[in-house]
């Protein structure tokens, strides 16, 4: 079982103006923004680059299947499993 490491669990808040045609003295104009969602992406990323490069490597790669692969939607197999209804 892998663990994430704490140096990266705290987040760096920054707090953002919605519209800079709002008053910046008003602290409900502003809304937080944290850099989690761009570490969780990029977490994200590698993890699916390697998991499809041990997919295709062992011939785990299922044609039928369209989670975790590049460029394919849920979408495409709904269309599918519809139409054979």
């Amino acid at each position: 079982m892998s663990v994430f490491p704490r140096s990266m669990k705290p987040a760096l808040k920054k707090r953002l103006i919605k519209n800079h045609s709002l008053d910046c003295n008003i602290l409900s104009n502003y809304r937080n923004v944290s850099n989690l969602t761009f570490v969780f992406k990029i977490t994200e990323r590698a993890v699916l680059f390697h998991l499809n490069k041990c997919l295709i490597n062992d011939n785990f790669n299922e044609p039928l299947q369209s989670a975790y692969k590049t460029r394919h939607s849920s979408e495409i197999p709904w269309c599918e499993w519809k139409g054979i209804l």
